[in-house]
């Protein structure tokens, strides 16, 4: 009876076991990605929280930055089953902004709403700053999420210019609410692309960049990696009831 109280008590115990996070799923550009002549660089991590809510964390993971051709600016998305138009919906976002000066210093700005849009497209998710299908965005397209520095040898589509100023820093998420029951869906995301730059749109004059999982190639999707502990949460606390019984 006390290996089973201590067994549940430290599978249900820390951040994943008490957040009981149904999975996490990341996809990333493959190395030498360019987008119109630009190297690029982004990761996109989809935690599922519960059976019908999760969050995207995007990362701009290009350096040096040299222009504003490499923020990053739209996510596409979808759901790897036939529900991808159920009502879905994002409830925050969050990010920090931060200024680039004339000679690559910074300075952080205002923490909070990212600005960002999301909506349906007729074919697929589309989470961005610039925006297409009547989806719209609260912020401006230089609103996107710049790579981490150094900044010393950024052109001035990026230093010091205030057109541009402030970008969100990396790390931005962004929180959903969906109708589909993800909990039972083992993969629940698929065809994943990054777009960049200030310039263009999804589907327009900047490039989606096609997002895979580590290791993988475009059209996989990753198993989650804390389902299991989860389950073995339930399968504690049953035994532990059963137990008292």
């Amino acid at each position: 009876m006390r290996i089973i109280l201590l067994m549940a008590g430290l599978i249900l115990s820390g951040p994943i076991g008490k957040a009981c996070s149904l999975g996490t799923y990341t996809f990333s550009t493959q190395p030498g990605a360019t987008s119109n002549s630009n190297p690029v660089g982004a990761t996109a991590v989809f935690t599922v929280m519960d059976a019908h809510d999760f969050s995207v964390t995007l990362y701009n993971t290009e350096t040096p930055m040299r222009s504003a051709g490499q923020l990053l600016t739209d996510l596409e998305f979808d759901y790897s089953f036939a529900q991808q138009n159920l009502n879905t919906s994002m409830t925050e976002s969050h990010g920090q902004q931060i200024y680039v000066d004339r000679d690559g210093t910074t300075a952080l700005g205002h923490s909070g709403s990212t600005g960002w849009g999301f909506g349906w497209t007729g074919n697929d998710f589309l989470l961005c700053i610039i925006c297409t299908d009547g989806i719209r965005a609260a912020g401006t397209p230089e609103d996107g999420i710049i790579g981490p520095g150094p900044y010393g040898n950024a052109n001035s589509s990026i230093a010091g210019n205030g057109a541009h100023n402030p970008y969100l820093e990396s790390g931005a998420t962004f929180t959903f609410h969906t109708s589909a029951t993800l909990s039972t869906i083992s993969n629940p995301f698929s065809n994943v692309s990054f777009s960049f730059g200030t310039n263009g749109s999804c589907g327009g004059p900047n490039p989606e960049i096609p997002g895979v999982p580590p290791g993988g190639s475009v059209g996989t999707v990753p198993e989650p990696v804390t389902f299991g502990l989860c389950g073995a949460g339930l399968v504690g606390i049953g035994l532990l009831r059963r137990g008292r019984k």
